[in-house]
């Protein structure tokens, strides 16, 4: 009886006679249902995974906030302040927009310079400016509530607190 021809598995490399190989396509050959199967799921062309576009009420939000940033920081490297605000809103998915630019104004208020890296900051003081800001809220309401009544009218002058957005 002459020998019988044997082929390599494609997956682990073991000899086997062509006779009870498993056939994939031509030249293919498996030693078993697990190898076949192990090849097909390696050699698959997986999509791409696809990006999903944020809304567009969350890119003005964004617009605006680089444009705040541009207006406080005229001479910083803009791609990399949309880099920084990348990996900020990436490590941190809980802040918003808003929010970072509430910071950036807190932070100007407190004395930081932000003319050189104005996103250097936030992800350290953004508690902290976040509760600023609801201690500010919580006092104008207080203030608004109260009622003096002794008689006398008071005037008050007020100077609002700056947009941030404007």
């Amino acid at each position: 009886m002459p020998n019988q021809p044997t082929v390599k598995c494609r997956q682990c490399g073991k000899p086997i006679s062509r006779d009870i190989a498993i056939v994939l396509k031509e030249r293919v050959y498996f030693c078993s249902e697990q190898c076949k199967q192990d090849y097909i799921d390696a050699h698959t062309h997986k999509p791409k995974s696809v990006v999903v576009k944020p809304p567009p009420k969350q890119m003005a939000d964004r617009q605006k906030l680089l444009d705040y940033i541009h207006r406080i920081a005229p001479t910083v490297n803009m791609r990399l302040v949309v880099g920084q605000l990348t990996n900020l809103m990436r490590d941190n998915p809980d802040m918003t927009f808003g929010g970072i630019a509430y910071t950036i104004q807190y932070l100007i208020k407190s004395g930081f310079d932000m003319s050189e890296s104005p996103l250097g900051m936030v992800k350290y003081r953004y508690d902290e400016a976040a509760n600023y800001y609801k201690w500010l809220k919580q006092a104008k309401e207080n203030i608004e509530q109260w009622q003096d009544n002794d008689g006398v009218e008071t005037i008050v002058k007020r100077e609002y607190e700056e947009d941030v957005f404007k």
